[in-house]
Formats: structure tokens, C-alpha cells, sequence
């Protein structure tokens, strides 16, 4: 994601970030908070559900970690969201999963390393995070992450 250091979301995303913010050369005034920050992404990787997989114990753990690597490749370097924020996992092709068990399970290594950027636990107990689970058909397989902030 390039985004200009000297434009208003450049600007606000190194504020988030705690770093240097470059005057505005244009504008005079400061930028104010967006009443809303939304960062959307896709990850290139499939999340299957365990509960369906066979295999040996190293094979789980294999595509669980690299599922993680890929969702950690995709977080835009140096960008922070302020909480309370709404994280939308949606998972993308194949075969459509129960709801109830599989999808959560499926899509449990994203929500780890996304519950880890935000610098919160992922027991889902945490009132400044909700987390919703979605799936869709698509001819690719991935997963989209949408974190989402309402500001006030």
C-alpha cells in the first residue's frame, strides 16, 4: 500500500504509527480523525478447516504456520488502528463451511496474528474487538481481513 507521507491518510497513518508527521504544505490546518478507518486486505492463502483435513500432525501445523506467515506478509507495514475496531475474516472459495464450527476453526490462525497486530488477545473476551466470521464463493482461494474503526 503506498500511500504519500504528505497526504491527509499518509499523514494520519504515521500518527498512528507514532512517527514523525510532515506539516502539510497546503494545508495549514490539521487533519482530523476520520469518523471512520477501515484497512481491507487479502491474503493469497487458503484456510482450510482442521476438522475436515486428514493428515499427520506436522501437516497441520505446517499449513496453520503458513497461513500465518501469509497474513503477516500482508499487514501493511507500520500502520496501526486505534480499538475499538470490528475485524470482518471472510474466507474466500472452495467448498462452503458450517458456520457454527468450521469456519471459526478454519480461519482461527488469521484472527491469531490479527489479535496480535492490534495488541490484544484473541479469546475473543476483549470488548474493544469484535470479530465476525463470512464466507463467500470465489474462484481464487484466500482470505479477506477488513478491521474496521468508528471513531468518535
Amino acid at each position: 500500500m503506498n500511500v504519500p507521507p504528505n497526504s491527509p491518510l499518509g499523514r494520519r497513518c504515521l500518527e498512528l504509527a507514532g512517527e514523525a508527521v510532515p506539516a502539510a504544505k497546503s494545508d495549514p490546518v490539521a487533519t482530523p480523525l476520520p469518523a471512520r478507518l477501515v484497512v481491507e486486505f487479502d491474503v493469497a492463502a487458503r484456510a482450510a478447516s482442521e476438522a475436515n483435513q486428514g493428515g499427520t500432525l506436522r501437516g497441520k501445523i505446517a499449513r496453520k504456520s503458513a497461513l500465518k506467515r501469509a497474513v503477516e506478509a500482508a499487514i501493511p507495514p507500520g500502520l496501526r488502528v486505534p480499538l475499538p475496531v470490528t475485524v470482518t475474516l471472510t474466507r474466500l472459495g472452495g467448498k462452503q463451511l458450517d458456520a457454527g464450527d468450521n469456519l471459526p476453526r478454519a480461519l482461527k490462525a488469521p484472527k491469531d496474528v490479527i489479535a496480535a497486530w492490534l495488541g490484544v488477545r484473541d479469546t475473543g473476551r476483549d470488548p474493544r474487538v469484535r470479530w465476525r466470521f463470512r464466507q463467500r464463493a470465489a474462484y481464487v482461494a484466500g482470505v479477506r481481513i477488513r478491521v474496521e474503526h468508528k471513531g468518535g
